[in-house]
């Protein structure tokens, strides 16, 4: 598992911190259950959710579970990795199709996590994500939310491939 805990000058503003990661966490998650919904067996997406446990001294921490051999697909601020591989595409395209399946009031970002292949069956094959951020056109997801200037420098850097669709694209 992987843990989070503030400094001790910081702890005033884990709670909120805390609250933030769940609300973007369960927006992802949503999205995530409706891309699974019509993507090709293998790509389906599992995004890890944190819970918050507490020590003896009274210390909170976020815990999550821990993804090995991770992978930075793409940022907050409009960066996407290298194109030629495609999980990158893939998991560029689920961004673009978090904007779509909002309405346009969303992107899905800071994607990382791995492509956990299964040998034995590949339509068990899936992604697991962890940490996303969210940049919206109310800035309501946190720190991170980069708000209409995120979205735009996503779309400026995205060009449309095997996995994006004519019906959202």
């Amino acid at each position: 598992a992987a843990c989070k805990r503030f400094k001790k000058q910081y702890r005033s503003i884990e709670k909120e911190f805390f609250r933030f990661d769940f609300h973007i966490t369960d927006k992802v998650i949503e999205i995530a259950t409706a891309w699974n919904d019509y993507c090709e067996h293998g790509k389906e997406i599992l995004v890890n959710r944190g819970s918050i446990h507490c020590s003896r001294s009274g210390i909170q921490y976020l815990v999550e579970p821990l993804i090995r051999y991770f992978e930075k697909y793409t940022a907050n601020n409009g960066w996407i990795a290298d194109t030629n591989d495609w999980q990158v595409r893939c998991m560029e395209a689920f961004a673009h199709y978090s904007y779509h399946y909002s309405g346009g009031r969303l992107l899905v970002c800071d994607i990382q996590g791995r492509y956990r292949y299964n040998r034995y069956n590949t339509n068990k094959s899936r992604f697991e994500l962890g940490d996303p951020a969210v940049c919206s056109t109310s800035r309501q997801y946190g720190p991170t939310d980069l708000g209409e200037k995120g979205i735009d420098s996503f779309f400026a850097n995205h060009v449309c491939n095997e996995f994006c669709r004519n019906d959202w694209s």
